[in-house]
């Protein structure tokens, strides 16, 4: 047996807008860098010295801190930069990029910061080797 519904007999739901679940009100696109530099800084805050004999690894947050300042300092870099904004110097640009990489060997290192400044100055540099190279030495930490 049919029995017809007429609109007005079932019961309306008030009009929701609809969003992706566990989405903030609050955060906008442009919320975004803000929150990968806190994510940055926080990543310093956690780095301490290992104790001698520990091996030197990083997290994923220091992976991301360390891709992160490399994009933006790539990202800003031309050639005659220095000319155009009185005080800045490159290194202060590798300095910041190698902050999250501090506790790793010195050989490790002085390798990195080479890799670095190549990304920073040339762009057409491979990063995606530069991202890889920082996952191997976060290789025993991520096992996703």
């Amino acid at each position: 047996m049919n029995i017809p519904i007429s609109p007005g007999s079932h019961s309306r739901r008030p009009h929701m807008p609809s969003r992706p679940p566990n989405r903030s009100e609050q955060l906008r696109p442009s919320d975004l860098q803000s929150a990968h530099i806190a994510a940055a800084h926080a990543a310093d805050h956690r780095m301490q010295q290992p104790p001698k004999g520990h091996i030197n690894m990083l997290d994923r947050s220091q992976i991301d801190a360390t891709v992160f300042r490399v994009a933006v300092a790539a990202f800003t870099y031309y050639p005659e930069k220095a000319n155009h904004e009185p005080g800045y110097t490159l290194e202060e640009d590798l300095d910041w990029c190698m902050r999250p990489l501090r506790h790793l060997p010195e050989e490790s290192l002085r390798e990195l910061r080479e890799r670095i400044t190549t990304l920073v100055t040339d762009p057409t540099a491979d990063r995606q080797a530069f991202i890889r190279r920082l996952q191997r030495e976060g290789s025993d930490l991520d096992h996703d």
